[in-house]
């Protein structure tokens, strides 16, 4: 009995030996040979390339172009220059009266925050109008932040509840009109106009 051969590869012949080639032409095998390792390299090194190249394009992205020819050293570190927040719109008008001269005066963009009894938050968005009785001259940005600041203080006091009702709107106007007469002294407040009133 023979032994029977499992293995297909086991028992190749050897080319070599068994004769050599004609000059000029290549072994085949050692041709394919050479082409799988090449195969082999290109498959272990293409993914290493792909994410070296992926770190680097990420990396670069997010430095932002800081090293680019002519930057300074140090410069991208600087904080950006952010520009001074607006002055809130604030417009005098003097219309024509019958009786008198008035001047009205604009306070716009109030957001004012407040409680009620249980802790719960609303938003107070108000644009006031003034009527102030005179003539009509230019106010200083130090007596608009003054009349800002009472008409903040003054529905800062309030409950926001009762700010609902048109009853304690009308309370409000004089409150505001008797407080904002005190902080700018010589001019009277005729009235005080709601231009915008939300309760968020």
């Amino acid at each position: 009995m023979k032994k029977a051969k499992l293995d297909i590869l086991e028992d190749l012949p050897d080319l070599k030996s068994e004769g050599t080639a004609p000059a000029g032409v290549q072994d085949p095998t050692a041709a394919a040979g050479r082409g799988w390792a090449i195969n082999k390299l290109f498959l272990v090194a293409a993914p290493v390339v792909l994410v070296l190249a992926l770190v680097a394009g990420y990396a670069a992205l997010q430095l932002g172009g800081h090293f680019s020819p002519g930057a300074k050293s140090g410069e991208h570190l600087k904080r950006p220059e952010i520009p001074a927040p607006a002055a809130p719109a604030v417009k005098e008008t003097a219309p024509a009266a019958a009786s008198g001269q008035a001047t009205t005066l604009a306070l716009d963009d109030f957001i004012i925050d407040l409680q009620d009894a249980r802790g719960r938050h609303f938003m107070v968005l108000v644009d006031i109008a003034l009527q102030l009785q005179g003539e009509a001259k230019h106010k200083s940005p130090e007596e608009i932040a003054a009349a800002r600041a009472v008409v903040i203080r003054t529905l800062q006091g309030k409950n926001v509840v009762a700010l609902r009702s048109p009853e304690e709107r009308r309370k409000l106007k004089e409150d505001l009109a008797r407080a904002l007469e005190e902080a700018m002294g010589a001019e009277k407040v005729q009235d005080v106009f709601f231009t915008n009133y939300f309760i968020l």
